[in-house]
């Protein structure tokens, strides 16, 4: 992992758990496009730098979640750069218990305050069309978090975050982290319709057609709500958590258990505004009913 791997003239990634993008704005400046998910990534990002006597001028992170800005501090420290967010996603970088909080609906317990939930503090500045350097544009890619973007290099390199996820990844957990569902699904729409040269996706292989991918990831949002839609007869939340969790049997932890519950709240409300399921308070408990 950690490779430098070339996809156009000025256009890079580096791979990892989370990939990385590079696009090269000049001889030896160039701008990442997401930090991974910590500072000893970080220091990875700066050896791949120094091999090519390339310097940091900025980070352009797609979303806030923490495997995406873990080593914006680190590398903020070592270059002197700014880093660049949608504006509803800055605050995040700032005051990290916000990603936490977020999915726990409260002040978090202090063990969700992993690594992969908690990143480092950081300021990163709310992006305006005149920051981005020549031959970098963005794009809305909101849905896996409240305002995800994407970027598109000069070279046609894509760069799309967590708007979708490779088949490994789909296969390991079953369900994956969704903000909005409906806002997702009118992503991958938009996703599909993109040309390009390369598409690089945080948790995904880079591929030349994306199409197949966002059929699989959309195929799979419409398998879990189904599922959801189907076991709804009478049921608690947690009863569809749990069903959801025995349906797709991920490797599960404390965070994770937060994660998949987020998730199916994201699913619940997506149905609950199609008219699919109901709710009634009952016994002192909410109870969700197909509605057809």
């Amino acid at each position: 992992m950690y490779e430098l791997k070339q996809l156009g003239p000025r256009s890079y990634y580096i791979n990892g758990s989370s990939n990385m993008g590079l696009y090269r704005t000049g001889e030896k400046d160039v701008v990442l496009i997401d930090s991974g998910d910590d500072p000893g990534v970080g220091s990875r990002i700066a050896e791949r730098l120094t091999e090519q006597d390339w310097t940091l001028k900025a980070i352009f992170n797609t979303h806030a979640h923490s495997d995406h800005m873990g080593s914006n501090k680190y590398l903020q420290d070592k270059y002197g750069c700014e880093s660049y967010m949608a504006g509803m996603e800055a605050p995040f970088t700032r005051n990290p218990t916000m990603w936490p909080g977020m999915l726990y609906g409260a002040c978090p317990p202090k063990h969700l305050w992993s690594r992969y939930l908690y990143g480092e503090p950081c300021f990163s500045k709310e992006l305006t069309p005149d920051d981005l350097p020549a031959g970098l544009t963005t794009f809305p890619a909101a849905g896996h978090s409240p305002e995800q973007i994407g970027y598109r290099t000069g070279d046609g390199v894509y760069y799309l975050g967590d708007t979708v996820v490779g088949i490994p990844t789909l296969n390991r957990f079953g369900i994956t982290y969704i903000f909005d569902v409906v806002q997702y699904l009118k992503t991958l729409d938009e996703v599909e319709k993109l040309q390009g040269e390369w598409f690089v996706a945080a948790h995904a292989d880079p591929v030349q057609d994306i199409v197949p991918l966002v059929q699989v990831n959309r195929a799979k949002v419409w398998e879990i709500a189904e599922r959801i839609r189907a076991f709804c007869d009478g049921v608690t939340e947690e009863q569809i958590v749990r069903h959801v969790l025995n349906c797709y049997r991920p490797n599960m932890s404390m965070t994770r258990y937060y994660i998949v519950t987020a998730t199916v709240r994201a699913y619940i409300s997506m149905l609950a505004d199609r008219g699919d399921i109901s709710s009634y308070l009952t016994d002192h408990r909410i109870a969700w009913y197909r509605s057809r």
